[in-house]
């Protein structure tokens, strides 16, 4: 994502000239799209007998809060945030691990938290120590293989959320749903669910109609789902 000259988000995946309102529109579609995110974290918890959660990257701990005041919340963010009454705040970077014992939460949340650390190959096993056995994690990152990024492919420009340079987006990793659910089967974990989150704006011009008839038709396809701009997945612990 760039900025324009008005200070508002422009995605050259849409159009290289959209107009203001449009803009506008596509701000709102990235609030929805945060939203669907959450939602869809908390749809695959919701159900878990959980005493105790850890959120990673809590920031005012908005996530935790869709917990009732039964459950003991944790959240971790590596500078100083005001959370929510309630949540046991903890800063620490968790690219050197997690400050907490072995078999201690019944369930993790790291909301686009593992695109921007180094070895993820530790994070997930640290994730995996501090869960209990038979407790889930449940986290998002961006879609390499979306459909913004094929049209990105197709059009000869940089992947979105995909980082050339420092200062931009912070990310280092990269994911594919596949991908995705390899690292974690890898780590040790038991896949239960993956789904991706669609983005939903595309630009008023011609060729932004022409993309979202497209992406709705191969949509349809078997073989062309998962293409949504972040993924969703659930792991557990054996």
């Amino acid at each position: 994502m760039e900025n324009n000259k008005l200070g508002t988000p422009k995605y050259s995946f849409i159009d290289d000239n959209v107009e203001v309102n449009a803009r506008a529109n596509c701000i709102a579609e990235i609030v929805k799209l945060k939203d669907k995110r959450i939602m869809t974290a908390f749809s695959f918890l919701k159900n878990e007998s959980i005493n105790r959660i850890l959120d990673i990257g809590c920031q005012s701990g908005d996530f935790l809060s869709l917990f009732g005041s039964d459950v003991e919340k944790h959240g971790v963010d590596f500078i100083p945030r005001n959370v929510i009454e309630g949540i046991h705040f903890h800063q620490h970077d968790v690219s050197n691990g997690l400050q907490f014992p072995s078999n201690f939460f019944d369930a993790i949340f790291a909301g686009e938290i593992i695109e921007h650390l180094i070895d993820t190959g530790f994070f997930l096993k640290e994730c995996k120590r501090v869960l209990k056995s038979g407790g889930v994690l449940v986290l998002t990152t961006p879609n390499l293989a979306s459909w913004g990024n094929i049209i990105q492919a197709l059009r000869g420009k940089q992947l979105i959320l995909v980082d050339y340079k420092a200062g931009q987006n912070g990310h280092v990793r990269y994911y594919t749903p596949q991908t995705i659910k390899s690292h974690l089967i890898e780590t040790g974990f038991i896949l239960e669910k993956l789904k991706t989150v669609k983005f939903d704006f595309y630009s008023p011009s011609l060729i932004g109609k022409v993309v979202k008839f497209l992406t709705m038709v191969l949509s349809k396809l078997i073989f062309m789902n998962n293409k949504g701009f972040s993924i969703v997945v659930k792991a557990r612990k054996p």
